[in-house]
C-alpha cells in the first residue's frame, strides 16, 4: 500500500473537521464549523460560500491543511451559490427540533404548562430502564 492509499480522504466537511480536530487544528476547525456553507464536494474538490466574519484565506488555508492531511492536491474555491448551511447553523437546528419535539411529550408538556415561562434549553438522552414514561412496577397489585 502507498501512501496515498492509507491516507484519509474526507468526502464530507464534517468529516474534515474530524480530521483537523483529530490533528488538534481545533480553532482551524472551529472556524469551518462556523464560516462554510458547503455549495459542493467531491473528493478533491470543494465548493463554499463563506459565511460573515470568516477569514479571507479560508479557502486557501483550507486546500493546504486538505493537501497535508490526504497527500492530494485540492481545489478549493469560494462560491456565490447559498449552500448548505454551516455546521454550527445545522446543530442548532437538530438542537431545536428536539427541544421541540420533546416539548410534545405529555409529562413535559405538563410540566411546561405548570411553569409558565419556562422553556426547553437543552434535551439529553436518557438511561436505559430510566424513561419518563416508563411505569414502575406496581408489587402490591391484588
Amino acid at each position: 500500500r502507498s501512501a496515498d492509499d492509507s491516507a484519509p480522504m474526507p468526502t464530507s466537511l464534517e468529516e474534515v473537521v474530524a480530521l483537523l480536530e483529530a490533528r488538534g487544528e481545533t480553532l482551524f476547525a472551529a472556524r469551518l464549523r462556523a464560516g462554510v456553507h458547503v455549495v459542493r464536494f467531491a473528493p478533491g474538490r470543494i465548493e463554499f460560500r463563506a459565511a460573515e466574519g470568516a477569514p479571507r484565506d479560508l479557502a486557501a488555508r483550507l486546500g493546504k491543511e486538505l493537501g497535508a492531511l490526504t497527500g492530494r492536491r485540492w481545489i478549493v474555491s469560494v462560491s456565490g451559490a447559498p449552500g448548505a448551511p454551516t455546521i454550527e447553523e445545522a446543530c442548532q437546528a437538530a438542537e431545536r427540533a428536539q427541544c421541540e419535539e420533546a416539548a410534545t411529550h405529555p409529562l413535559v408538556r405538563a410540566a411546561l404548562d405548570l411553569f409558565p415561562g419556562s422553556e426547553i434549553v437543552a434535551v439529553r438522552p436518557v438511561a436505559p430502564g430510566h424513561a419518563p414514561d416508563t411505569a414502575p412496577d406496581n408489587e402490591d397489585t391484588e
